[in-house]
């Protein structure tokens, strides 16, 4: 067996929130679907509201499912922040990197409203893959897969939702369920984050 579907199954198998989106077989077929595509278009990044909407899934299972996935080394986790001033783009591992662009040196968190909502709602989630699943995929691409016998109608499992437009670390924030264990394990991560931002002064964060 190959590298991803391997470890995936692994994960699948430990991971019972996963076992809420859809069975094992179908999941790995669309992930790895998605994951080629994302490599043929030469994305810088991986959005999971891209998977999202691709297979008309519930956003925060999605959201779930790539922590998961990253949280096991198979994704690398970035937080995605767009500079206000001259649009420019940043990733980083830590949200407490995004002290100032790097192209206009402008701030991009508004420290003086450390308010949950002020704060993160314009930090988004992306991914990059681990370099043995991207070698991998690299190599499946002389011969990717087909869904074309598959119906989705069929194979998927859990709620069909309205996707979302845009997903923050704000709404990961605020979220409560508490068997989706790898948002939970997030919350636990930024809110050490903010632990750390206060520790830089601000004084206080509701």
């Amino acid at each position: 067996m190959n590298f991803f579907y391997t470890n995936l199954n692994s994960i699948y198998e430990s991971e019972d929130s996963l076992k809420l989106i859809m069975p094992f077989e179908s999941l790995h077929l669309y992930l790895r679907d998605f994951f080629l595509n994302n490599l043929k278009k030469k994305a810088p990044v991986i959005d999971p509201l891209d998977f999202s909407f691709r297979y008309k899934i519930d956003t925060l299972k999605t959201i779930n499912l790539f922590l998961t996935l990253s949280n096991y080394g198979l994704l690398k986790k970035l937080y995605q922040l767009e500079c206000d001033e001259c649009n420019e783009i940043a990733f980083e591992d830590s949200i407490e990197n995004f002290y100032e662009c790097f192209v206009c040196k402008h701030p991009l968190l508004n420290l003086s409203e450390p308010s949950f909502d002020k704060l993160f709602n314009n930090i988004s989630y992306a991914f990059e893959f681990c370099d043995e699943l991207q070698d991998e995929l690299y190599h499946d691409l002389k011969v990717p897969p087909s869904l074309s016998s598959n119906k989705q109608s069929d194979d998927k499992g859990g709620d069909i939702t309205t996707i979302q437009s845009n997903f923050s670390v704000s709404d990961v924030l605020k979220h409560t369920d508490v068997s989706m264990s790898s948002i939970t394990s997030e919350q636990c991560i930024i809110k050490q984050q903010i632990d750390d931002f206060l520790a830089k002064g601000i004084k206080t964060i509701s």
